[in-house]
């Protein structure tokens, strides 16, 4: 059509982002979000379809949020995005790659908001963001244990908000 549509980057988790047995919720999303009205991609990062926990040995985090914003300038620069409504959507290790992302000294240009799904946390420390973060967690996650990142996201001194999504019994 010519105009320039918000965008999300999908981040995948340590499955293999196309042909894995996820792959289809992933493609799912996307189709759903361009039917909104949105560009969407899904980023295959070096190390994902490698398995949990191999794939987060392969990547560490603050590498992983570097090909992210690297992934997410790419995105910007095509002609279809408008670059000042970008937004991120990461599950587990790629749902960190996306916290790294949020919580970098310096916001992406563009970048509004990110939605993190049962990403493991970085350690409890003060940092601050401009990006509104939603972060779903599991409360019986033994893998990305939830307390971590509420005790994370505690420690935001804002002026992004953070808002979290529990789900009790899973």
């Amino acid at each position: 059509d010519g105009a320039a549509h918000p965008a999300v980057l999908l981040v995948p988790g340590c499955e293999a982002p196309l042909i894995s047995a996820r792959a289809a919720l992933y493609v799912r999303v996307a189709e759903r979000l361009k039917k909104e009205g949105f560009t969407a991609a899904i980023l295959a990062w070096p190390g994902s379809g490698m398995g949990d926990p191999a794939c987060r040995t392969a990547m560490a985090p603050a590498a992983l949020g570097r090909t992210v914003a690297g992934a997410l300038g790419q995105l910007r620069a095509l002609a279809s995005v408008d670059p000042a409504r970008l937004h991120l959507a990461g599950w587990a290790w790629g749902g960190r790659g996306v916290l790294e992302v949020v919580m970098a000294p310096k916001r992406l240009p563009g970048l509004v908001s990110a939605i993190a799904f049962y990403p493991p946390c970085p350690e409890a420390k003060t940092w601050k963001s401009e990006v509104t973060l939603q972060l779903f967690l599991a409360e019986k996650d033994a893998v990305a244990p939830p307390a971590a990142c509420r005790a994370w996201a505690e420690r935001s001194d804002g002026p992004g908000p953070v808002v979290i999504t529990r789900y009790v019994g899973v």
